[in-house]
């Protein structure tokens, strides 16, 4: 483990790197598939093969994820590429709740109507 970004972080695991400034690597990586977290403000959960190389952006764990450099992009899940930024990326989305009315959401809010989801 090496945290070498100034006031970086690598909390454990095996093999990971925080090497942005304000980075940090909380744990996980296996023998040779290691976590880096190369941005500024970056962070890895843990996980294997996890690269959070664009500026405040993140991977919860996982494996095999890449921000590929994108600011503020963020994972949760296995297999993904960021390819752009200010954006959450996942494998699967289940909601759970979901409004059944738009009266007092913000714009861009989902909301269920009738079965058919709309964005406000």
């Amino acid at each position: 483990n090496d945290a070498t970004g100034g006031k970086s972080t690598v909390g454990g695991g095996y093999e990971n790197t925080a090497s942005g400034t304000y980075s940090v690597v909380a744990g996980g990586g296996k023998m040779g598939s290691g976590n880096t977290a190369s941005g500024v403000s970056s962070f890895v959960g843990g996980g294997y093969w996890n690269q959070a190389s664009g500026n405040n952006s993140s991977i919860l764990g996982g494996g095999n994820n890449n921000t590929s450099m994108y600011d503020h992009a963020h994972i949760v899940g296995t297999n993904i590429t960021a390819d752009r930024a200010n954006t959450t990326f996942v494998e699967n989305l289940s909601i759970k709740t979901i409004p059944t009315s738009a009266a007092g959401l913000p714009s861009g809010s989902v909301w269920n109507n009738a079965g058919v989801l709309n964005i406000v």
